[in-house]
This record gives structure tokens, sequence and C-alpha cells, in this order.
């Protein structure tokens, strides 16, 4: 069982997260970028680069761009459009799940943008895993809180319902690791190792965390990528936002133990 000092650890571990990674850590310099000066550049530039969006830079500045979502067309630099480069990067998946790239100012300049493809740098991954893993954290702890037995573990390793004779398979033989692991009888004493989304589950169905199985689905999906350097975390726009609810998901579960967003 996760202790309140843990807890507590993990809250200032998360902060220190948001505020250590921000946009500035996502966006492309100035000088590094494929700029236009017209919209016959601009449309060059998108089809030979395949680029969604193609800065204006005038004297070292970024005055708009040029983006090919929702049909070409040209963005002046405006507020809808402008994020600090102080958000952090938990808060840009929100900004990215509304839009699909955000001009970014530091100080007071335009410094670069960032498109929601960023998102799959490897830093993201940093903060976003800190939150599943506080989640994993706080799950393990609420059901070591109402204990564990065979029957309720074999309904959460059956996928939700009713439990069939593979989730009792399942849930037998993590408890008998568990048995080995601490050499006595656990019976109602201490969590089998399980998978996150049997965690979220039992944690679900018997304590009180209140989660649909699309919800459950949507934090397992995204604590699977988040753990391999390999997989992507969101393969498309879509994604962005199925990601930010899978985020407030992990946010409202911390919300009890003081952690979040």
């Amino acid at each position: 069982m996760i202790s309140k000092t843990e807890l507590r650890h993990l809250e200032e571990t998360l902060a220190r997260l948001r505020s250590s990674f921000t946009a500035a850590d996502l966006l492309t310099p100035v000088d590094e970028l494929v700029t236009a000066v017209d919209d016959e550049g601009a449309r060059r530039a998108i089809d030979t680069h395949d680029y969604d969006v193609i800065p204006k830079v005038e004297a070292g500045r970024i005055v708009g761009g040029w983006s090919r979502i929702g049909g070409f067309r040209f963005h002046e630099v405006d507020l809808d459009r402008v994020v600090a480069g102080s958000t952090g990067l938990l808060d840009m998946v929100s900004i990215l799940a509304r839009t699909p790239w955000v001009f970014v100012l530091r100080s007071d300049l335009v410094d670069g943008y960032v498109h929601f493809s960023d998102l799959n740098r490897s830093v993201v991954k940093l903060p976003v895993f800190a939150l599943f893993e506080a989640v994993e954290s706080r799950a393990v702890s609420a059901i070591d809180e109402i204990g564990v037995d065979v029957d309720r573990l074999a309904q959460a390793c059956s996928g939700g319902g009713q439990a069939n004779r593979k989730g009792r398979q399942r849930a037998q033989k993590q408890f008998e690791k568990l048995a080995k692991m601490r050499g006595d009888d656990v019976a109602h004493h201490g969590v089998p190792p399980l998978f996150f989304h049997e965690y979220l589950r039992y944690w679900s169905q018997f304590g009180g965390a209140a989660l649909d199985e699309a919800e459950i689905g949507g934090l397992n999906r995204f604590r699977t990528r988040v753990a391999h350097a390999d997989k992507p975390l969101v393969m498309n726009h879509a994604e962005v936002r199925s990601l930010d609810q899978a985020l407030a998901t992990a946010s409202r579960l911390l919300g009890r133990s003081g952690i979040g967003r």
C-alpha cells in the first residue's frame, strides 16, 4: 500500500515535471524553419516538404503562417493561436486537442510554432508517464485498502461483466505468484501483480473509481504507448483529443489524493 508520504512525493514530482518541461521544449527555432514570403511560396513549400504549416518570417520574426489544415489559408499571429513558451506540456495536450498547431511566444517574440505531431517528442512522455504511474500507485493503494479476493479479481481479469474461465485462471495464477513472493497465505492481504487495466478495473468495480470501459481502454492504451520508446504517443489529431481525455481521467482519479494536472 502506498503511504501518504509517497503520495506527497508523487505530487511534488508531478509539480516539478509540469514546470520543468514546457512548450519551449517542443518548438522548432525560427532559424531552422521552412518559411515562405507569399502564398505561392507557401504552397510550394507545403507540397515539397509535406508540412501542415509554413510560417512567414520578416526580419527574423514570425508574423503569421500558412496552413493546409481545413483548407489552405494564411493565419495572422493572434491571441487565439498563441501560447506562452512557459506553458506546461500537459497543458499543451489540451491546447493541441482544440487546435492542431499554435505559435509559441517568448518575451515579445513569436519564437516558433508547435504542431500536434510534436507531442511525439520523447520529452512529452516524461510527465505523461509520471501521471500514469501515479494513477497505478493510487489504484494499488486503493485495492489494498479494500482487500482482494479471487472471485472479485477473476471478474476484473475477465474484461468487465461476469467472471469467465480465463479470468478465473488468471486471478488464481496471480494469487499464487503473490503467495510465492510473500511466502504466506495472501487471501485478503496484499495485491497480486496485475496489468494496468486490471488494476483500474478492480478499482472501478470494487473501490469506487467509477470508470467505464472506454475510460479504462483509453488510459491503458496511452499508458502502453508512453512506456515504449518505439511507440508514438499520438498517430493523428483525433488521438490528441483521446490523449487529453485520458489525462483528464487520470487527473480526476488523482484528485482524491491531491495529485493531478
